[in-house]
C-alpha cells in the first residue's frame, strides 16, 4: 500500500539526473559506443570555450581527451585540451608523490592501506587512469589502526586540515571516521577509518570490504583496492547525494562496469544494508539509459521497490541528488533541509563516544582595565598551576582574554592543553563582526596530578597553506590574543 502511494507521488529517478550540456559531456566521457561518445564530445566542444568553464567540466574533459586523443586533433581547442589534461595529471602525480612515503611507512609499520575512489583507479593502472583527476588521495585503514596511521602522518610532516592541534585530534582518534591532512603545496590525504558516511554504515559490510579487497601496487607501495561491488557502492555513497558537484563518481562507475565482473546479488545486498537504494536507483538508471553497461535485468526493479518502501527518506535523497543547476532557490532550501535531516539520522557507530570537555567561550560585556600587558599578543599563553593544586585530579579555569578580530563573520577557536595532553576545546562565533573582543573562557576538566602548567592556544579555523590569500587568513587564521586574567581552582567532578 505504501509503495503504491509512493509510486504516485515520488518523482522518478530521471528527475534527479543530469540534463542539457552537462549530460552530453558526461556521455562523451562514459558511453561504451565510441561513435556516440565522439558525437557528444564534438557537439559540446563546438559550443563551449574550455577556458571559461569550471573545474567540474575540466575533470570530464581530461577523461575525454585521454579517451579520444588525436581523433580530436582537427578541433581548434585540441592543443588547449592536451595542455589541460597534462596539467591536471601532473597535479595528480605531485599529490601522489607527496603521499607515497607516508603510505609506504604505514605498510612497513603493519598498517594495511586501502585506496578508494580516484586512487583506486590509479592503482589499477591502464590508459583510462590518466583521465582521472585525484588531487587528494583517499585511503582507508581499519579503525584499530587509525591512531597508528595518524601518528605516522604527523611524524612525516602532515598537518590536519581542520586547524585542531595534533594533541586534540589524537585524543579523540578512536571516534573519528575521517580527516583531511596536508603536506607542502600539493600533499592532500583523506584518512578514513570507514569508507562510508555514518548514515550508510554497516558493520557486516565494513568487515566485508576488507575480505573482498584485491591487492594492487600504487607508486611502488603494496595497497588494497575495493572489489567491483564495493567500488560501485562507494561511488554512490560519496557522489550520489552531492548534487553533481562533479561527475567523477559516475565515470568511475562506468569504468568499473565495463572492466570488472560484477556480482549483482552481492551488490544488491550492499546497497540495501547501507540504505543507498534511492541514490543507487538514480545512478544505475542513468547508466542503463545511456549505454546499458550490462546492468542485470531486474536489478533496477529491486532498487525501485526498496526506494518506494521508504518514501520520505527517498524524497530527501532525490532532493540531494538533483543537480544544482536544475534547482532554484526553493529546491536549494529543501535540499539543505534534507541534508541536515540525513546527517541528524546518523547511523550505526563503531565506538562509544566518551563526553569531551568543552570550553565555554562568551563575550564579556564588562571590559577589563587596560594595562601594559595588553601590548603582548600571542597565539599561546602558559598558565601556571599553583603549587598547592599540583595533586588535584580535577581543575576549574576562569580566564579572560582580549583580541582584535577582522571585520568578518568567523569562528574564533581556542584549546587548553598540557605539554603532552589535550584537555578542552571551544569556540566563539563572531557573527556580529566585532573588531575588538573581550572573551570569558571557562571549563572543568580532569588532569594528571603533578601537571605544572596549562597552555591556552588560539587555533586556526582550518589549516592554511603558504599560498593562502588575505581573505582566507582573515576568515580562518589563528588570532593572537592577550591573557587578561586567569584563575585556576580545584573542583570535584560534577560540582557547580
Amino acid at each position: 500500500m505504501i509503495s503504491a502511494v509512493a509510486a504516485g507521488i515520488l518523482p522518478g529517478p530521471q528527475w534527479a539526473q543530469p540534463v542539457g550540456w552537462h549530460h552530453r559531456l558526461i556521455i562523451a566521457a562514459i558511453h561504451p559506443d565510441d561513435a556516440v561518445a565522439m558525437w557528444h564530445a564534438r557537439a559540446w566542444l563546438g559550443g563551449h570555450d574550455i577556458d571559461v568553464v569550471t573545474f567540474r567540466e575540466h575533470r570530464l574533459l581530461a577523461a575525454i581527451i585521454v579517451r579520444f586523443g588525436r581523433r580530436l586533433a582537427d578541433l581548434d581547442s585540441y592543443p588547449r585540451l592536451v595542455g589541460l589534461q597534462r596539467m591536471l595529471w601532473t597535479r595528480t602525480m605531485m599529490s601522489l608523490r607527496e603521499a607515497a612515503p607516508a603510505l609506504s611507512a604505514m605498510v612497513a609499520a603493519g598498517v594495511p592501506v586501502m585506496v578508494i575512489k580516484g586512487a583506486a583507479r590509479m592503482a589499477d593502472g591502464g590508459d583510462s587512469a590518466r583521465g582521472r583527476v585525484a588531487h587528494d588521495i583517499d585511503i582507508v585503514v581499519r579503525p584499530s589502526h587509525m591512531a597508528g596511521a595518524f601518528a605516522i602522518l604527523v611524524e612525516g610532516g602532515w598537518t590536519p586540515a581542520s586547524g585542531a592541534s595534533v594533541l586534540s585530534l589524537a585524543a579523540g582518534i578512536g571516534q573519528v571516521r575521517g580527516m583531511n591532512l596536508f603536506r607542502g603545496s600539493f600533499g592532500d590525504i583523506d584518512l578514513h577509518s570507514l569508507a562510508f558516511h555514518p548514515v550508510h554504515g554497516s558493520a557486516i559490510d565494513d568487515d566485508g570490504l576488507w575480505s573482498r579487497a584485491q591487492k594492487r601496487v600504487l607508486s611502488g607501495v603494496d595497497v588494497l583496492v575495493p572489489s567491483a561491488e564495493d567500488r560501485l557502492a562507494i561511488s554512490v555513497g560519496h557522489g550520489g547525494l552531492d548534487a553533481h558537484a562533479h561527475a567523477d563518481w559516475l565515470v568511475d562507475m562506468a569504468v568499473t562496469l565495463t572492466s570488472m565482473p560484477v556480482d549483482y546479488g552481492v551488490l544488491a545486498g550492499l546497497i540495501e544494508r547501507r540504505r543507498l537504494s534511492c541514490p543507487a536507483l538514480v545512478a544505475f538508471d542513468y547508466l542503463k539509459s545511456n549505454g546499458d553497461f550490462g546492468i542485470a535485468d531486474g536489478f533496477l526493479d529491486q532498487l525501485r521497490t526498496w526506494s518506494l518502501s521508504r518514501p520520505f527518506r527517498s524524497l530527501g535523497e532525490l532532493l540531494e541528488a538533483r543537480p544544482r543547476d536544475r534547482s532554484g532557490p526553493v529546491l536549494h532550501g529543501l535540499r539543505w533541509l534534507a541534508k541536515q535531516m540525513r546527517k541528524a539520522r546518523g547511523g550505526p557507530s563503531t565506538t562509544e563516544k566518551a563526553p569531551q570537555p568543552r570550553l565555554a567561550v562568551h563575550r564579556s560585556h564588562r571590559t577589563a582595565a587596560a594595562s601594559a600587558a595588553d601590548a603582548a599578543q600571542r597565539l599561546n599563553w602558559d598558565i601556571e598551576i599553583p603549587p598547592d593544586l599540583s595533586g588535584a585530579a580535577w581543575l576549574r579555569i576562569r580566564l579572560q582574554v582580549r583580541l582584535a578580530t577582522p571585520a568578518v563573520r568567523r569562528r574564533i577557536e581556542f584549546e587548553v592543553n598540557t605539554p603532552t595532553a589535550h584537555l578542552a576545546r571551544g569556540r566563539f562565533r563572531n557573527l556580529w563582526r566585532f573588531e575588538k573582543l573581550d572573551l570569558r573562557i571557562s571549563a572543568d576538566f580532569g588532569i594528571q596530578p603533578g601537571t605544572e602548567k596549562l597552555i591556552l592556544s588560539s587555533r586556526p579555523g582550518r589549516h592554511l597553506r603558504p599560498c593562502a590569500g588575505s581573505d582566507d587568513v582573515a576568515a580562518y587564521g589563528a588570532l593572537p590574543f592577550t591573557l587578561i586574567s586567569a584563575a585556576v581552582t580545584a573542583v570535584q567532578p560534577g560540582r557547580e
